[in-house]
């Protein structure tokens, strides 16, 4: 295994496939948790950790083609996840009875002004990878869990009201 491994945290490959590995998890969870300051967090005790104490060239990968290629893909993906998070807040209102207390009153605007966008879209443009990953992992498996109720939801309701 340390072979297969070129990079070493502390002169040891396991702690940098360690690092990264919890970062990962870490990115996951912080954006799935909707937490940009985590996610903030994890990466720089990870970034400087290898900098002083590994020999992953993290500096030399920070090119501005590089920096600008990951800015501009994560500012489309933000652009294109705002724009489905919308239709989401959009269909939710509209499912809201009319005397629910998040809708009593409100207009669609008002609704939507109550989500933090702000924080959502700086999450979503510089952590595009992993948002994309939780988006769609997300989504498919709400469907999933949607479709197999409407299939066997009759029976497990069946049961319930006997």
């Amino acid at each position: 295994m340390e072979q297969l491994v070129i990079y070493t945290l502390f002169g040891n490959s396991i702690l940098f496939i360690m690092s990264l590995a919890i970062l990962f998890i870490a990115l996951l969870i912080s954006d799935i948790k909707e937490s940009g300051v985590a996610a903030t967090v994890f990466f720089v005790i990870f970034v400087t950790l290898n900098i002083f104490g590994g020999d992953l060239p993290i500096l030399d990968y920070l090119t501005w083609g590089n920096v600008g290629l990951y800015v501009g893909i994560g500012l489309v993906f933000a652009i294109i996840r705002t724009f489905f998070k919308g239709k989401e807040l959009t269909s939710k209102y509209k499912a809201l009875d009319d005397n629910n207390y998040d809708k009593k009153g409100k207009t669609l605007k008002e609704y939507k002004s109550n989500y933090d966008l702000k924080s959502s879209i700086f999450r979503w443009w510089f952590l595009f990878p992993f948002s994309v990953i939780t988006w769609v992992c997300g989504s498919i498996f709400i469907d999933l869990k949607n479709f197999i109720y409407r299939k066997l939801g009759g029976v497990f309701e069946t049961i319930f009201n006997a």
